[in-house]
């Protein structure tokens, strides 16, 4: 009887709770154990660190659970001769030396390193400020060197890994979108209140800059509501927010009350590492995307067929006014999108790509 391969999934956060875990791999456990994988997963964080992580203050717990991070990752250590394969998610431990990431690679039998957003630079963090003099990119690059093969999650971010690794031994693998769960597309009802909606977490919200302008222009007219779904909420007193909490058990529900979602971005090199994940997200339920014109998302979008992309501010407040007056238009865009998805960016046509990796 041929013996199961057992993959040991390095990861920063608990199971079922950060979006880049949830859409990359951690949605086909069970299909990876039904051919045959034994998997183990043994995130850093556990769900207590990861429920203040993101808030002011708990330095105290934040510290604490830093700790018992790294004493899992130390008993962790031994146990790496077990394993047939180990998959790593963006880092081993997220502070300063590269002990645990130098022994892992020695004694791994094989080494898969999965990157998402331009982790190569440092990036700010406001919530924790001090993480960003701990942090060092350092240890993305060895284990960009070191590890035997790299799934990135955009096609610049592959060829940055290339270079630094002196070799080809980078794939690029999209999010996947589950339609079991996403089942079912927007209404596209005439109304004289227009829901544009964004989701995504704190690290993001800064972005949601771009498109203030256009949001406070939209709001004197009183056309529109703004729907924020995230862990941290967004406030401007010109603009008629909702703040959801994002919940994964309500997720969908709460992106279906979106009409048209944005997506937007400023040209830096943090976002040419980003997967796109919310314009899939938005066209699998059949909502308008408009997102900015950057990055990996060029590849998503086909501009005014199955979305729109914007190449300036000026754009958000022609383009958002467009589909606010034309709803034939959104119909077709959510149609053409939600399309899209279903032949090229599902569960079923993406989860070989790991197969492949993995018996290679």
């Amino acid at each position: 009887m041929k013996k199961n391969k057992k993959i040991l999934f390095i990861c920063p956060y608990p199971i079922g709770v950060q979006a880049g875990q949830r859409f990359k791999y951690e949605q086909h456990f069970n299909y990876f154990i039904d051919k045959g994988y034994e998997i183990n997963v043994q995130p850093f964080m556990d769900k207590s660190l990861w429920d203040i992580l993101y808030k002011r203050g708990y330095t105290i717990k934040k510290i604490y659970g830093t700790i018992k991070g790294y004493l899992k990752r130390f008993l962790l250590i031994s146990k790496i001769n077990n394993y047939d394969l180990i998959y790593i998610f963006l880092w081993v431990t997220p502070f300063l030396d590269l002990f645990f990431e130098k022994i892992i690679i020695k004694k791994a039998k094989k080494t898969i390193f999965d990157l998402e957003d331009n982790v190569l630079i440092k990036s700010r963090n406001i919530i924790n400020p001090i993480t960003f003099y701990l942090k060092s990119v350092n240890k993305t690059k060895y284990l960009i060197k070191n590890s035997d093969v790299i799934i990135s999650s955009s096609k610049e971010l592959k060829l940055k890994c290339n270079q630094i690794a002196k070799k080809d031994k980078s794939f690029y693998i999209s999010p996947g979108i589950d339609l079991k769960r996403y089942n079912r597309t927007i209404n596209y009802n005439k109304s004289e209140l227009v829901n544009i909606g964004w989701t995504g977490t704190f690290s993001s919200v800064k972005y949601l800059n771009e498109i203030e302008p256009a949001l406070e222009y939209l709001s004197k007219n009183n056309i529109i509501k703004f729907i924020v779904i995230s862990n941290q909420k967004y406030t401007n007193n010109n603009i008629d927010i909702v703040n959801i909490a994002w919940n994964k058990d309500t997720e969908i529900e709460d992106l279906l009350r979106i009409d048209i979602g944005v997506y937007p971005l400023i040209e830096e090199e943090w976002v040419m590492g980003k997967s796109g994940l919310k314009a899939l997200q938005y066209m699998a339920l059949g909502i308008p995307t408009v997102a900015s014109k950057y990055g990996n998302i060029i590849d998503i979008i086909d501009h005014m067929n199955d979305g729109i992309l914007i190449e300036n501010k000026k754009d958000w407040i022609k383009y958002l006014q467009k589909l606010i007056q034309d709803i034939e238009l959104r119909k077709k865009l959510g149609q053409n999108s939600r399309k899209k998805i279903i032949k090229n960016y599902t569960t079923e046509i993406i989860r070989d790509s790991y197969l492949k990796i993995f018996d290679s």
